[in-house]
């Protein structure tokens, strides 16, 4: 026992050594994790840099492609020049044939050499234009090369990252759609609870409803069944409902039943709301109730780490009453060879019953000895596994510090470089940016070389042209004299043609109004005649379709009345015809009833007067009978004619409506035939207007062919005084351009070497901006370079903080595991505790019996020798 409680407090202590080694080394932990944080922010920050740098490099590139873009415009500028060039040496190709001579040689050149010096000038010109935009081409399919090899893969990086930020964002969708379905269905959970209880209430009110519907029916059917009488008494089989009084209430009227319904509905509100409600206070219940366990647990968990308080102190009382009581057994068995040598008798009487005991305490004792080993194995057991874990974690923290170590002096490398290659691009930059300056400089000397170049070439061309100009004035003022000259004499010969001709014109108006004004006469009295018949035949028309009209209503009443009379005819022989049935049915059972018996004479005598009578009688009817028939057959020929009537009447109804129809369209035709001849005279009024506009017209024609002529007249004295000025003022505008042209020749061969001069300095400036072009070229690899680094520097520290909470979650994981091992000694220490106690107090029972000290010193030595062992 000794050697587990000691033991257990080397345990103990081990274990609280161990719990204060981990918690140092959590807040190890933390202060790597905050120097980490840190870490990653300078990382992120120089990222930040390096990011602001590639922005400088991108403004560059930028500067670049619009150098590129000023590159291609001077280049169409010159393609320009070319074309210009191209299309003088063709034009003094043309000139260049064998066998010229001075006068068809162009103006300002004295002989032939002269001009194949300036045709070969021109084309050496032309092959320098032509290597030096070359060059430029070369130079610009280069740059177009660079960017289309660049730009595949800053589309790529940029697709990259694009994917990327959509899966980040669909990944938090994700997530915030999945947090959104649990609360819904934890929210569905709730209101499918509340629903179910008033379902459950709404159940019960219904089936109070539907009882009080059946006591509604059936009090309907009694009062149904009341009003209409049939209450005399209750057949067998007829339902319950059927008096009302069995229900327990009597309804009187439906008075009553409307007033019970509109109570039904009240309640019916009534319980939904109070269902409403009730369910508003269970839900509010509910979550006071959820915050109340809450709380509990709060207070649960403090009481819990009170009570592993009190337990420690409770361990620590334990230990020391155990020492207490090992101390007080020694001292008993120091106590008992006094006692046993003052006092030698036998055994007492209850030495079984103690014995029994004895065995029992040491069966007892045997038993938490083994639990205690057994316990003390598994302690032993955790311990290993928590040293080992203990190692494992230590391993893990060192190689975590190496990494960290190393990841410093790889970051302070980084940033060494990361300082030397912006350095260089510092250089490269003031590099770029004073070739730029020197570049613009030598554009700007170029661009106004080929400025004074241009503009001399403008004068030039501008002189030639001027000088075309007035020659080909000089030619139209010439062939505008000759045609002047000849429309003069054509004008005059058309106005004596045009006089002629109004002449004639009016001649052929005037008769052709006066033919227009008879035909209008002529017409306009025809078409009144015609519509004063189609008037009269209109009206006879209509006076016989009323004619017809009223003699068909008096037949079809004739009909009607022949009608009549012929069903009463029917009905009365249908009366005669039944009477006549009846007679003979008579006759047929008289005969019957005479030769079913015999005669007898009394009863012949009988007949034969009966039959004289009827003889009589038949002779009377018989009258009546021919005289009915008489009349049916009158009635029938009377039916006949009726008939045949009827069918002639159709026959002149259709035929009258055929007749009308013919004459609507004879009507129809006569108004059509009406709306042409108007439609005829209005396009004769139409053409009488338009003939009058024509004759306006040409009256007005003549007045101003009598104006053109008049102006015509004093225009050809303008222009022949307007000749005569501009063939002086062209011999003057000739000779000076002339001496223009000679000055400009003069300008144009200094320029052409200044020209010369410059195009050298633009090909050697563009040299030198292409091997521009090569460095920055290098510096860009060299920045993507670096960018690449920078993002595995990047991945590296996001790999760090996953370690160090992955990391964090095993140390979590492993003082919970502790807790739960310190839970678990606690409550073996309180057992331990317990079993002591229990202990004491059976060795304090056994030591204060009375009469038996004998006994109870050789109990208590056994008992000491028990726990000793």
């Amino acid at each position: 026992a000794e050697d587990a409680e000691r033991q257990l407090r080397d345990r103990t202590a081990d274990f609280a050594a161990t719990s204060a080694a981990l918690e140092e080394k959590l807040a190890l932990r933390g202060e790597q994790l905050s120097r980490v944080t840190e870490l990653r922010k300078g990382t992120q920050q120089q990222l930040n840099d390096a990011i602001r740098d590639r922005n400088v490099a991108v403004e560059a590139h930028s500067v670049a492609a619009r150098e590129v873009e000023e590159l291609r415009a001077k280049s169409a500028q010159l393609e320009e020049q070319l074309c210009k060039l191209r299309a003088e040496y063709e034009e003094l190709l043309q000139h260049r044939v064998p066998g010229a001579n001075a006068d068809i040689l162009p103006e300002g050149f004295q002989s032939l050499s002269e001009l194949v010096r300036e045709a070969t000038a021109a084309r050496e010109e032309a092959l320098r234009e032509r290597q030096s935009k070359e060059q430029l081409q070369g130079v610009l399919q280069e740059v177009e090369h660079e960017v289309r090899v660049r730009y595949p893969a800053l589309l790529r990086q940029r697709e990259d990252a694009e994917r990327l930020r959509h899966v980040a964002e669909q990944l938090t969708h994700q997530n915030e759609s999945l947090l959104a379905q649990v609360q819904d269905l934890e929210a569905a959970k709730q209101e499918a609870e509340a629903a179910t209880k008033k379902a459950k209430r709404s159940e019960q009110i219904l089936e109070v409803h539907a009882r009080d519907i059946s006591k509604q029916l059936a009090v309907l059917v009694y009062e149904n069944r009341r009003i209409s009488g049939a209450e005399a008494g209750r057949p067998h089989g007829t339902p319950e409902f059927d008096s009302p009084e069995s229900q327990g209430r009597f309804f009187r009227s439906v008075q009553e039943l409307a007033e019970q319904n509109e109570a039904l509905r009240r309640s019916v509100a009534k319980l939904a709301e109070e269902c409403r409600t009730t369910a508003q206070g269970e839900a509010q219940a509910l979550r006071e109730e959820q915050e109340q366990q809450a709380e509990e647990w709060r207070k649960h968990l403090a009481e819990k780490a009170e009570q592993m308080k009190a337990l420690v102190d409770t361990v620590e009382r334990v230990t020391d009453e155990r020492n207490e009581a090992q101390r007080k057994l020694k001292e008993c068995k120091a106590a008992m060879p006094s006692l046993r040598a003052d006092q030698p008798t036998a055994p007492p009487p209850r030495d079984a019953q103690l014995r029994e005991q004895l065995r029992a305490v040491r069966e007892e004792f045997a038993k938490c000895t083994e639990v205690l080993h057994r316990e003390v194995r598994e302690l032993r057991g955790s311990e290993l596994k928590a040293r080992q874990e203990l190692a494992t974690v230590q391993g893990q923290l060192d190689f975590e510090l190496n990494r960290k170590a190393d990841l410093t002096v790889n970051l302070q490398q980084t940033e060494r470089r990361l300082e030397e290659r912006q350095t260089q691009l510092r250089a490269l930059e003031d590099r770029c940016a004073a070739l730029e300056e020197s570049h613009r400089a030598e554009e700007s000397g170029a661009r106004d070389l080929e400025a004074k170049l241009g503009q001399a070439r403008r004068d030039f061309n501008h002189v030639s042209a001027k000088l075309k100009q007035e020659r080909a004035k000089v030619v139209s003022l010439e062939q505008n004299n000759t045609t002047l000259l000849a429309e003069k004499t054509a004008h005059g010969q058309l106005v004596v043609d045009l006089q002629a001709r109004m002449v004639q014109e009016g001649d052929a108006y005037r008769e052709m109004k006066r033919d227009l004004e008879e035909s209008y006469k002529r017409e306009g009295k025809l078409l009144s005649e015609q519509l004063e018949l189609s008037k009269q035949r209109q009206e006879d028309l209509r006076r016989t379709a009323e004619g017809l009209a009223a003699a068909r209503a008096a037949r079809e009443a004739e009909a009607s009345e022949a009608k009549t009379k012929a069903a009463e005819l029917q009905a009365v022989n249908a009366k005669l015809e039944e009477q006549l049935a009846l007679r003979t049915e008579e006759i047929h059972k008289l005969h019957v009833a005479g030769n079913a018996r015999p005669r007898r004479g009394a009863e012949v005598a009988a007949e034969a007067q009966a039959q004289l009578e009827r003889s009589q009688a038949s002779r009377e009817k018989g009258f009546d009978i021919k005289k009915l028939e008489d009349k049916l057959q009158f009635a029938d020929e009377r039916e006949q004619e009726h008939t045949k009537s009827a069918q002639l009447w159709q026959t002149l109804v259709k035929t009258h409506e055929a007749e009308l129809k013919a004459r609507q369209e004879e009507v129809a035709e006569l108004q059509q035939t009406l709306e042409v001849l108007r439609a005829q005279q209005a396009k004769l009024e139409e053409e009488g207007d338009k003939a009058r506009e024509r004759e306006e017209q040409l009256e007005k024609k003549v007045q101003e062919l009598g104006h053109e002529a008049a102006e015509l007249r004093a225009a050809m004295d303008k222009k022949e005084a307007e000749v005569a000025a501009a063939r002086l003022e062209g011999e003057q505008k000739a000779h000076e351009v002339v001496s223009r042209l000679e000055t400009a020749e003069r300008e144009s061969a200094g320029s052409r070497d200044v020209v010369e001069e410059w195009m050298q300095r633009h090909r050697e400036a563009v040299l030198a901006h292409s091997k521009d072009i090569q460095v920055l070229d290098d510096v860009k690899a060299k920045h993507a370079v670096l960018e690449k680094e920078a993002k595995a520097l990047r991945q590296r520290c996001s790999e760090l903080a996953g370690d160090v909470e992955q990391a964090r979650a095993e140390r979590a994981t492993e003082l919970e595991s502790m807790r739960q091992r310190v839970e678990h000694a606690e409550e073996h220490g309180r057992s331990l505790a317990a079993e002591n106690q229990r202990y004491q107090e059976h060795l304090l029972a056994l030591s204060e019996q009375p009469g038996q000290p004998e006994a109870g010193s050789e109990a208590a030595q056994r008992a000491a020798a028990e726990v000793q062992r």
